[in-house]
């Protein structure tokens, strides 16, 4: 082999060990973020889904009620308080 056959392959297992290596921190990255949102998602109190003319409300999975959007989420929340 000569220099520059040496040269060319050290240079190889370098850029490619430095994509495993962004590939690891990349995918512990998202792993951690998508623990964040669960952990985010499950101390939430009140979770809201709005659809185009309606909001359904959860608390911890379970579902609170459905209302349409005409301003009557106040009672919602207050009735399901009591």
């Amino acid at each position: 082999m000569t220099i520059k056959e040496t040269a060319l392959n050290i240079a190889i297992i370098v850029i490619l060990l430095t994509g495993l290596v962004v590939s690891f921190m990349y995918s512990f990255e998202q792993r951690r973020k998508v623990k964040e949102l669960q952990r985010i998602k499950d101390t939430a109190e009140y979770e809201f889904i709005i659809t185009d003319d309606s909001i359904t409300v959860y608390d911890y999975g379970r579902t609170v009620g459905t209302i349409k959007l005409d301003g009557s989420l106040d009672s919602l929340m207050i009735e399901d308080n009591q």
